[in-house]
């Protein structure tokens, strides 16, 4: 018990604002957890639902609604002794890259407090990057998981669509949306996993690893990020992984934009469903007229006022499914197991900086593949500056299993690396 009762005053004292709401009760303390997680604290995203503390989705209009049920995640982690201790901070209704809050606060970088712990799981990566809990749960639309994990110096994961379940979240997108988890190291994101889907990680092929380098997703790298890229590549190489240059075009070209309409789209049919379903429905109305961000009222406005046609909708569709099968078809050609690249090419921007200029430069290098339902994993390359630089490693869907052993080796290069 000893480690739950130091995350939950290191949550309750919050010094960078990763946390929305923790529990408030103590009896917890006087109930025999057992299972595999027995006596582990972990944190939810506010996001995700929570019979026993409000799920805000990180919008004031939301403050006190209470789903009646857990996330089907959150009940088999607590099946199996882990402990809830608090939900945590997010970019409003999760629709951005920088956690900026403006109703909640802004999550702070725990590398450097006047930066952004990235976004929309902001809250999470911070829990853990400050040493609050060992693993967070996430959502990951566009890179919610993995951008913030980058900026923040930790794992995030976002896995196969549908693996882990779906709805029980405020919706952003139906089609895209996934729960993830963020991590300190890639063991307690395969143990988690482990648990969810009741998949042992098992031993996998002995085969060597190739992987593949997208052109597309080196460009526009700040000259830090740069550096400890091919630092981390140049390692990964050494180790014995081989290493191929690949190109995204039809990749990109399939998609032709379609991944925001998609959004907007699910968002504008799915979000007064879940408003109507809360114990206490709401109007989506009431839900708009109390957003606090800028940023997010815009787009929340747009969505609703400007609506995207069906047509368009199943033109989004019909690129999705281009999308994968691109994706199939490049990863068959050049022989990979993976794709490699930087998660992001900026490092974490300022607090307060205007996050929708950065929106495609930020999410530049995880919007394709999530688009089209990809597995992936984002892994800090530990830095001599200020703040690590995520290396995301990405699989044909449903090969999570291999993919988390690929990332378990290369941490492991990764972190016997001279930097």
């Amino acid at each position: 018990m000893t480690s739950i009762v130091r995350s939950l005053s290191l949550a309750r004292e919050d010094l960078d604002n990763a946390f929305i709401s923790t529990i408030e009760e103590d009896l917890w303390i006087y109930q025999e957890s057992v299972g595999q997680l027995a006596g582990i604290p972990f944190a939810c995203k506010d996001n995700i639902n929570t019979s026993a503390l409000p799920t805000t989705g990180g919008t004031p209009a939301l403050a006190k609604a209470r789903p009646q049920f857990n996330h089907p995640v959150v009940e088999r982690l607590q099946a199996a002794g882990a402990t809830l201790i608090g939900k945590t901070n997010l970019h409003e209704l999760a629709f951005g890259i920088t956690s900026d809050n403006a109703g909640y606060g802004p999550v702070r970088n725990p590398h450097d407090p006047t930066r952004s712990a990235g976004g929309s799981s902001g809250g999470s990566a911070a829990a853990v990057a400050s040493g609050i809990v060992p693993f967070a749960l996430a959502t990951d639309t566009g890179g919610s998981a993995r951008i913030p994990a980058s900026w923040c110096g930790v794992v995030g994961f976002r896995p196969s669509m549908k693996r882990w379940g779906s709805g029980n979240a405020v919706p952003l997108s139906a089609s895209r949306d996934t729960l993830g988890v963020i991590a300190r190291d890639v063991s307690w994101i395969a143990k988690v996993d482990a648990i969810v889907t009741a998949e042992p990680l098992g031993s996998g092929s002995e085969k060597p690893f190739r992987l593949g380098v997208p052109k597309q997703y080196l460009e526009g790298m700040s000259p830090e990020v740069e550096e400890n890229w091919l630092k981390a590549l140049q390692r990964i190489k050494t180790s014995g992984i081989s290493i191929v240059p690949v190109s995204l075009t039809n990749v990109l070209v399939s998609q032709a934009g379609s991944g925001s309409d998609l959004v907007r789209y699910e968002l504008r049919r799915d979000l007064p469903t879940y408003l109507m379903s809360l114990p206490v429905p709401i109007s989506v109305e009431d839900v708009i007229d109390a957003i606090a961000s800028k940023d997010v009222d815009n787009l929340v406005r747009s969505t609703f006022e400007n609506p995207i046609s069906e047509e368009r909708y199943l033109e989004c569709l019909s690129a999705r499914r281009l999308s994968q099968q691109a994706y199939n078809h490049l990863f068959a050609a050049v022989s990979i197991d993976a794709l490699i690249y930087p998660t992001c090419v900026l490092g974490p921007s300022p607090l307060g900086e205007d996050s929708a200029p950065l929106f495609p430069t930020v999410t530049q290098n995880t919007e394709s593949g999530s688009f089209a339902g990809l597995p992936s994993i984002s892994i800090p390359y530990p830095s001599r500056q200020q703040w690590p630089v995520g290396i995301s490693l990405e699989a044909l869907p449903y090969n999570d299993s291999q993919l988390l052993r690929l990332a378990l080796h290369v941490e492991q290069v990764l972190n016997h690396s001279t930097v």
